[in-house]
């Protein structure tokens, strides 16, 4: 079709942007209210262990769209949007301290070959 990726990915970073603006719950009826946590030792921010209950293998990162962000004076990571480069990169994986998702599907929605490329983008 020949459109450029951010033509075709504006319209869906909008919608989610817009959702995970909204991660307070407090007018939200679906949204994951945990922010995630900064473990000293590895560096890195993580979804709390809670997230293993929901019986994804990436319950470590967080929801799509969203990524963790460590708060260096707080010794926390908070949930935020991605930004729109990221989204339109469906950028995944550890980055720095921090950890993204930034892709609009769950794991449970993804095809077989989705799921695989999303391990491998992990590794």
């Amino acid at each position: 079709l020949g459109l450029p990726v951010v033509v075709v990915a504006l319209p869906m970073y909008l919608a989610h942007s817009t959702v995970s603006k909204a991660l307070n719950c407090k007018e939200s009826l679906g949204c994951w209210p945990q922010d995630g946590v900064f473990h000293t030792r590895d560096r890195k921010c993580f979804m709390v262990a809670k997230a293993f209950e929901g019986g994804s293998p990436l319950w470590f990162l967080p929801p799509p769209s969203t990524q963790l962000e460590e708060e260096a004076k707080e010794k926390t990571c908070k949930l935020k949007a991605c930004t729109l480069n990221d989204y339109v990169r469906q950028t995944v994986g550890f980055h720095g301290t921090g950890v993204k998702n930034c892709q609009p599907l769950t794991y449970e929605e993804m095809t077989p070959l989705q799921r695989k490329k999303m391990i491998l983008a992990l590794n």
